[in-house]
């Protein structure tokens, strides 16, 4: 299993990616563990549709970033089309007037 994780900061991707391979390296993670970990730095907002093709997760989740996003139907639409048939789209953001 590949683990892709994005953030548009340089410096929180890193921190994520030697917390993530800590986890892997303690068994933290268990049977969870990722055989790849692939942290990416850019806007998942302008970036995407170039970046992943049609059906190529099982899952995406976003973590307190689509308050930040101006095009938002835009990029619902592009994650929908990157899912897999079953994949899920969780997301959690700050309360309802932020969008």
């Amino acid at each position: 299993e590949k683990f892709t994780f994005i953030d548009i900061s340089e410096k929180s991707a890193q921190h994520s990616y030697d917390i993530i391979t800590k986890m892997c390296e303690d068994g933290t993670l268990g049977a969870m563990q990722p055989d790849e970990i692939v942290p990416l730095v850019m806007d998942e907002e302008k970036e995407w549709a170039d970046k992943f093709p049609d059906q190529c997760f099982d899952l995406i989740v976003s973590n307190m970033t689509m308050h930040w996003v101006n095009d938002i139907e835009g990029t619902f639409k592009r994650f929908h089309d990157s899912l897999e048939p079953d994949g899920a789209f969780l997301a959690a953001s700050v309360g309802g007037e932020s969008f």
